[in-house]
């Protein structure tokens, strides 16, 4: 696992391979003393996963009424963050 510096010092070439291979790009996971700080992946993958959260959310709203089985689900996944809003996209 690359340090956060060395992200850093490889993000235009984690950039181009982003660009070239798109989804079939690995994921890039930094961090600091071998713990994860973060993720740098592509946008297409990026994509699919707004798409799924949202799905997710939809599902959570969705949930049965039947107060135990409510009760059941939201003691194990009690709230789903609204997803961040997505920066506009730089035109190059």
């Amino acid at each position: 696992m690359p340090s956060e510096s060395e992200a850093r010092a490889r993000l235009n070439q984690i950039a181009n391979t982003f660009s070239r291979d798109g989804l079939n790009s690995l994921p890039v996971i930094f961090g600091s003393h071998r713990k994860p700080q973060g993720l740098i992946i592509p946008i297409e993958l990026w994509d699919l996963v707004e798409d799924a959260w949202d799905l997710a959310q939809a599902d959570h709203r969705r949930l049965p009424h039947h107060r135990q089985h409510r009760e059941s689900i939201q003691n194990r996944w009690p709230t789903l963050p609204d997803r961040p809003e997505r920066p506009e996209r730089p035109r190059f």
